[in-house]
């Protein structure tokens, strides 16, 4: 059996076959192409093994980019990993991933995972740390009479204009740049809302047995009082719940009623400055598509 880099040009097909006969959700090559060739951040290392021509292992390597101002941590995070039935249990996953682990070693400062909670044991086991900071998600009940703030929603290509970056940074966080809006955001579905001091926020709204919710994938420039921006929100929308991790920005968000849904587990190899401590993740930079 061989093992070996993606051939871009020769691979994606086989490798999106073998995706879909993997999984439940179904992918397409251009969705892959998306993912892995145009992010910003650049190609991801994809790793295949082949047996009588056929790829019956994947493992791809994503590259990110995480920035405090103008200084940045490269990153790699192990995604989108599987294996033909026929050729389960024979170690394929270890090999491809000691291969792609030892390839991207000069390349990153860190490397990271979200696995759930059915693969978490198998990470921990192969010498990954579990970050301590608990990450969880949240549904807040919009407070029907607040305040509106002002916003127009905006295709993500034109949503940062001429602004400069740094008005959007705040601690360590993915970087965000006007490439990487575009790229990250660019399924109808993702809305941004800019508001008139010049906030973004990027959402999407969804319906759930009957009842609209608003998803908040990321939220840039406000320091302080985030709900009333939520609350704008889902009140232009007349969606009664809102959905958001509640990382350091929306910690002292503010509802009528606010519950837990769960923990994102966050794992992690080779962070040596301890760097991955104090990123601030949002739901884009977690959600299941990435």
């Amino acid at each position: 059996m061989e093992i070996r880099e993606l051939d871009y040009e020769k691979d994606i097909d086989g490798s999106v076959k073998l995706f879909n006969r993997s999984f439940a959700n179904k992918i397409t090559n251009d969705y892959f192409q998306w993912k892995h060739q145009e992010n910003p951040f650049g190609q991801s290392l994809g790793l295949v093994a082949i047996e009588k021509n056929k790829i019956v292992g994947l493992r791809m390597f994503m590259k990110w980019k995480f920035s405090r101002g103008q200084n940045f941590i490269r990153a790699v995070r192990p995604v989108d990993t599987c294996t033909d039935p026929s050729y389960r249990r024979q170690g394929l996953f270890t090999r491809l991933n000691a291969y792609g682990l030892k390839r991207t070693k000069d390349e990153r400062d860190l490397i990271f995972n979200t696995p759930n909670q059915n693969s978490i044991q198998g990470n921990l086991k192969m010498g990954w740390k579990k970050l301590e900071r608990e990450i969880r998600y949240r549904i807040g009940l919009v407070i029907p009479f607040s305040k509106r703030k002002t916003f127009a929603v905006l295709e993500t290509e034109n949503a940062l204009g001429q602004l400069p970056y740094e008005r959007y940074n705040g601690g360590i966080q993915t970087f965000f740049s006007a490439g990487y809006l575009k790229w990250r955001y660019r399924f109808s579905e993702y809305k941004v809302a800019k508001f008139i001091d010049q906030t973004l926020v990027v959402f999407k709204v969804e319906k759930r047995k009957n009842i609209k919710f608003v998803i908040i994938e990321e939220i840039r420039g406000a320091q302080n009082e985030a709900s009333k921006y939520l609350n704008s929100i889902a009140l232009k929308f007349n969606a009664p719940l809102i959905y958001y991790l509640n990382n350091r920005k929306l910690s002292g968000s503010k509802f009528l009623i606010s519950l837990d849904r769960g923990i994102q587990n966050v794992v992690y190899k080779g962070d040596e400055k301890g760097k991955i401590k104090e990123i601030n993740f949002s739901a884009g930079d977690l959600e299941g598509v990435i």
